[in-house]
């Protein structure tokens, strides 16, 4: 039986083996077709695309009505970052094993967030999933927000996760599909049978762009004989 007080990742586990049942038992679920004048999404070679890049912290969102979204926001949740400053553009270096990703205003730098990079078949309880990043089907996740909620009389419990899935465009771009998802479920001996199932999604584009020359100073006064 699930214990109500379970970390993060045995929630994330538990929605990875009851995803297709939920669906198959019908929910409420919202996601957004592909937006036909965005460049199409890099195929990767192997289960993680490389996210490596500079992109702009503004940017398109899909479908219209959805709420409007700035990458720092969807690579940290709730970034601290300093009152009055504003980040334009996030830089993120990916390696094999980690993902580390700053925020800028021009070249001051306003925050620094750090994944280690896992695949789904490394989750295991004990690992908050807001310190990692997986890779899964073509993807870079992270999580965001996840809790299950013992608020129900047993045996229901509730679980609601937020998440964000990475990939590249090849113009370079960012796509960011963020998920919300929430459902019930009813925890029997030796079973787990999803109810409620819930999902919206929201698609956004954040364009590659340049690393800002910083000039040293005087040197645009300076002239040659």
């Amino acid at each position: 039986m699930l214990d109500p007080k379970a970390r993060p990742s045995t929630v994330l586990m538990l929605f990875a083996r009851t995803f297709a049942a939920a669906i198959a038992l019908g929910g409420c679920v919202s996601v957004p077709s592909y937006p036909s004048d965005w460049a199409p999404v890099t195929k990767s070679e192997g289960p993680c695309p490389n996210l490596s890049g500079t992109y702009a912290n503004n940017g398109d969102v899909a479908p219209d009505d959805a709420p409007k979204r700035d990458l720092v926001g969807l690579v940290s949740g709730y970034p601290n970052i300093p009152a009055g400053d504003t980040v334009t553009r996030i830089a993120i270096i990916q390696t094999q094993d980690a993902i580390s990703i700053e925020a800028f205003n021009a070249d001051r730098r306003l925050g620094h967030w750090a994944y280690r990079l896992i695949s789904m078949d490394e989750a295991r309880p004990g690992i908050d999933p807001t310190t990692v990043a997986s890779c899964f089907m073509g993807f870079v996740g992270i999580t965001l927000m996840s809790e299950g909620s013992s608020q129900l009389e047993a045996p229901y419990t509730a679980i609601r996760e937020v998440g964000a899935r990475f990939r590249k465009a090849t113009d370079g771009s960012l796509i960011v599909q963020l998920v919300h998802f929430q459902f019930g479920v009813v925890l029997v001996p030796g079973v787990l049978m999803p109810s409620n199932y819930a999902r919206r999604d929201s698609l956004y584009r954040f364009p590659a762009v340049e690393i800002p020359t910083i000039r040293p100073s005087g040197s645009e006064n300076s002239s040659s004989d």
